[in-house]
């Protein structure tokens, strides 16, 4: 239906296209100065993209199931849980102890980045058993020993949570 309006009171559509570019771009920095940090990017703290679950792969390890990041994240996680689940200890506690793929989550104490659950890039084995974050020193020196020598065998594209000074944490495994 036509207008009764002679005059437009709306700018004109290249100011309305200045005008939406500049609120975008101060959106975008805003974020940037808030710490979004990789959430801007949409990526978690080892560089790899976030995702949702649907966009995972799932698999499962003695009848626990793990969902990951497709393609590489998948196929060397998979190696590495089923190498821990035959040579270091069974990971059929269940009741939740067994993590992978979370919703994306900022990391305390900072928040500035996104944990690696968030890719799909990370596991969190037998919690029940070996706490969290903050743990460490909960498996034995050999089963340690064990993870290490696999690890290394992997060419050291995951790492141990056991092995951060920081913020230790036993039961979570990551891709590099």
């Amino acid at each position: 239906m036509p207008s009764s309006h002679s005059h437009s009171t709306l700018p004109s559509r290249s100011l309305r296209t200045h005008l939406l570019v500049a609120g975008s771009a101060l959106v975008v920095g805003c974020a940037s100065i808030l710490g979004a940090g990789s959430a801007a990017a949409g990526t978690s703290q080892n560089g790899y993209p976030l995702v949702t679950q649907a966009q995972t792969t799932q698999w499962a390890v003695n009848g626990v199931n793990f969902w990951t990041a497709p393609g590489k994240p998948t196929e060397l996680l998979r190696e590495f849980v089923t190498w821990f689940d035959a040579n270091i200890e069974p990971i059929t506690l269940g009741n939740g102890d067994d993590w992978s793929w979370a919703e994306p989550a900022l990391v305390p104490p900072t928040n500035a980045t996104y944990s690696n659950h968030g890719s799909g890039t990370a596991v969190d084995l037998n919690l029940e058993i070996h706490g969290g974050q903050g743990f460490s020193g909960t498996f034995t020196p050999e089963q340690a020993g064990k993870i290490r020598a696999k690890l290394a065998s992997m060419g050291g594209q995951i790492v141990w949570g056991g092995e951060w000074s920081s913020l230790p944490d036993d039961p979570h495994f990551e891709v590099r």
